[in-house]
């Protein structure tokens, strides 16, 4: 295959998809995008253009995607609305993709908490080690997200005596093929080993079943590369034998795909 030994289809949304296709192609991979997770917009902005407008009532504003933060801008955007550079708020963000958005945005580098570009793994684990020793008790934190996730970090807030609130961003969906997109799938399904599923999401994996369920014939036979244990393990019970687990960026992914012993 062009620049390595298979075909990388990357299922992010089609948004962050398209951005890690042209990475690869660049550096010599046969990659398309292939999203298996549709982002739609909440109906109903109000409370992200509530928090916009009164960012300085948190102690912790915490985004745990990049599409969180593209919605709460979109949503605040505004003539007038910008970023403050002069309070005290922290803002967090669990991984790479999250910190380039934010800083995309508008916000300056320094005013970003998140995991060090240095770390192997990006997660809400990685992001409370560096917030654990902060006096939490009666602050205020939110968590910007999507429908639902995990509440391992609001529990951890709590447990430290923060007060924790959520506000949705955005929507999770199944996402609406191409005829092109479906001339992937058939490709891979008819040639598993020739192509390297790239996974960043376990939803991503539960969207597979549900749009290919005649694939859990050839996933066995298909290999996949993921980004953290969890998607691994879902990956292993959807039927995935071989996986390769590469933090996510664009440069650990490639080393990790050159050095695959298939």
């Amino acid at each position: 295959m062009l620049g390595g030994r298979f075909r990388i289809l990357v299922t992010r949304p089609l948004s962050q998809a398209e951005s890690f296709v042209e990475g690869l192609r660049s550096l010599g991979f046969e990659a398309y995008a292939l999203p298996l997770i549709a982002i739609e917009p909440v109906a109903d902005t109000s409370k992200l253009q509530q928090l916009a407008a009164s960012l300085t009532d948190q102690d912790m504003i915490i985004f745990v995607s990049p599409n969180a933060v593209q919605q709460f801008i979109k949503a605040a955007s505004s003539e007038v609305w910008a970023w403050p550079h002069d309070t005290q708020v922290q803002v967090g963000g669990v991984g790479p993709g999250t910190v380039q958005a934010l800083r995309d945005s508008g916000l300056a580098s320094e005013q970003i908490t998140a995991p060090s570009i240095q770390e192997r793994q990006f997660d809400s684990e990685a992001l409370w080690k560096i917030l654990a020793n902060q006096a939490w008790s009666g602050r205020r934190v939110m968590i910007v997200r999507g429908d639902g996730g995990r509440n391992w970090l609001a529990e951890q807030f709590q447990a430290a005596g923060a007060q924790v609130s959520f506000v949705q961003a955005y929507t999770r969906t199944l996402p609406l093929w191409s005829p092109f997109h479906r001339h992937l799938v058939q490709q891979a399904m008819a040639i598993p080993s020739d192509h390297l599923w790239f996974f960043s999401s376990s939803q991503s994996l539960d969207h597979l079943s549900q749009l290919c369920p005649q694939g859990q014939a050839v996933w066995p036979c298909s290999r996949a590369l993921v980004t953290h244990p969890r998607i691994s393990e879902h990956a292993r019970k959807s039927g995935f034998r071989n996986i390769l687990l590469s933090p996510p960026d664009l440069y650990s992914m490639v080393t990790c795909i050159q050095s695959a012993p298939w």
